[in-house]
């Protein structure tokens, strides 16, 4: 039997895609964290519970220190990557983080997309101060 995980959606969009002013204080919490109806899946969702402030701390972060890749993400707040990327992924998909056009460098040399806040994004921190 295939497990249903419930449907996540981002936020409306007003027409000129960014988030409309109506979503712009609970932007940090609009994803709800995957599921299924199993015991197990409830609770580790609900361990996910501070995923909101965490893209607020990485959207900072990003912010001050741009442009930056994932991996100086990771090292700079002491997350692991999975964390570090899922939470730049949500960021980039509620519309404020953009990946750039060029690449940069992993201190092994491999080349890695570099990140950046968007105007929307540097409103929204400036409000939060």
């Amino acid at each position: 039997m295939v497990a249903r995980v419930r449907a996540r959606t981002a936020p409306p969009r007003s027409g000129r895609g960014l988030p409309s002013s109506e979503q712009i204080s609970p932007i940090w919490g609009w994803r709800d964290p995957p599921s299924t109806s199993d015991a197990n899946s409830r609770a580790a969702a609900s361990s996910l519970g501070n995923a909101g402030s965490l893209r607020r701390i990485v959207a900072r972060w990003i912010a001050e220190h741009e442009p930056v890749a994932e991996w100086q993400i990771e090292d700079g707040l002491e997350l692991r990557h999975e964390t570090a990327s899922a939470r730049v992924y949500e960021l980039h998909e509620g519309g404020l983080v953009v990946r750039l056009e060029r690449k940069g460098r992993t201190p092994r040399g491999r080349s890695c997309w570099l990140y950046r806040v968007t105007p929307l994004c540097r409103a929204i921190l400036a409000i939060d101060e």
